[in-house]
C-alpha cells in the first residue's frame, strides 16, 4: 500500500523497512526511509494499511516540498528541546510546593489559629509579589533570546535588570509593612489569629526581595536550557527549608519557640540559602 502511493505520485528513492516494536511506524527524512511496525508491516487489516498509506503520504509531501510539513519538520526540535528542559522546571515548582504543604503541617501540629494565620498572611504577601513576579519573569524570555540569536554578551545585562527590578520590588514589599495592622484587622479574624496573620505577613515582607531575587537570578539557567541546576537549587532550597522550619516554629536547639513567625524565618533564610548558591556561580 505504501509503495503504491508513493508510484501514483511519481516518487522514487524511498526504501520501505520493518522497524520493530509497537506503534514504531515513521518516515525517516534523513535516511528517506519509510519504516513500519511488526504490525502494520506483515499486516493486510484496513487499520495497517491506512497506517502504511499515511507515512507514505508524509514522503510524498517531504519529496513535493509541501510548506506546512517544512514548518512541522522545523517545529518539532523546539518541541524535544522543550519537553526536555520542562520537566526540570516542573520538578523545581514542585519542591516549593513541598515547602508550602510542610509548613502547613508543622503549623498544624503547633496550633489552628497558626495554620489559618499562615495561609492568609501567605497568601496576601504572594499576591502583592505577584505584581513584580510576573515582569521580573521575563527575564528569562530575554535571557533566552540573546542565547538564541547567539549575544551572550546581553544575557548578563538583562539578568541585573531582573536584579534591580527585585529590589524594587522588595523595597515596594518592605514598605508594606506599615500597612500590615490595619490591613489584616479589617479581615475580622479572630484576634489571635490577626496578630499571627500580621507578624507571618510583616516577616515575609522583610525577606520579600529575596524572594523576587531568586526568580531574577535563576532566569540565568532557565532560559538557557540548563533547567537541571535550578531544580538542583530548589532541592536544596527544600532540604534547608524543612529542618529551620522545624527548629523555629517548635523552638529547638536553644532557638525560642516562634510558631507562625518561625515558618517564615524558615522559608526567608532557606531561600537564601538558594540565592547565594546563584550568586556565587553566576
Amino acid at each position: 500500500a505504501a509503495q503504491r502511493v508513493l508510484s501514483s505520485n511519481g516518487v522514487s528513492g524511498v526504501r520501505i523497512e520493518r522497524v520493530s516494536g509497537n506503534l514504531t511506524d515513521h518516515y525517516d527524512t534523513k535516511d528517506n526511509v519509510i519504516r513500519l511496525s511488526d504490525g502494520v508491516y506483515s499486516s493486510t487489516s484496513t487499520a495497517a494499511i491506512g497506517v502504511a498509506c499515511h507515512e507514505a503520504g508524509h514522503a510524498v509531501q517531504y519529496a513535493r516540498e509541501y510548506a506546512p510539513i517544512k514548518l512541522r519538520a522545523a517545529i518539532i526540535p523546539l518541541t524535544n528541546f522543550g519537553s526536555k528542559i520542562a520537566m526540570p522546571l516542573i520538578l523545581s515548582n514542585s519542591c516549593h510546593a513541598v515547602n508550602m504543604f510542610m509548613d502547613r503541617l508543622m503549623l498544624a501540629q503547633h496550633s489552628q489559629e497558626a495554620v489559618a494565620a499562615a495561609f492568609t498572611g501567605g497568601l496576601t504577601n504572594f499576591t502583592i509579589a505577584c505584581i513584580f513576579i510576573g515582569t521580573i519573569g521575563y527575564t528569562g524570555t530575554f535571557v533566552a533570546q540573546y542565547e538564541g540569536a547567539h549575544h551572550r554578551e546581553r544575557i548578563g545585562s538583562s539578568v541585573w535588570q531582573g536584579i534591580w527590578l527585585s529590589m524594587i520590588g522588595g523595597l515596594f514589599l518592605f514598605a508594606c509593612i506599615w500597612v500590615a495592622p490595619p490591613l489584616f484587622k479589617s479581615f475580622n479574624h479572630d484576634p489571635v489569629v490577626t496578630e499571627q496573620e500580621i507578624d507571618y505577613f510583616q516577616i515575609l515582607c522583610k525577606g520579600g526581595f529575596i524572594f523576587l531575587l531568586l526568580g531574577a537570578v535563576s532566569s540565568f539557567w532557565t532560559g538557557r536550557g540548563k533547567t537541571g541546576f535550578v531544580l538542583g537549587v530548589s532541592a536544596l532550597i527544600t532540604f534547608f527549608n524543612l529542618p529551620l522550619n522545624y527548629i523555629f516554629i517548635f523552638g529547638k536547639f536553644g532557638i525560642p519557640e516562634m510558631g507562625t513567625a518561625g515558618a517564615a524565618w524558615g522559608t526567608i533564610l532557606a531561600d537564601l540559602v538558594g540565592v547565594l548558591i546563584y550568586f556565587a556561580v553566576f
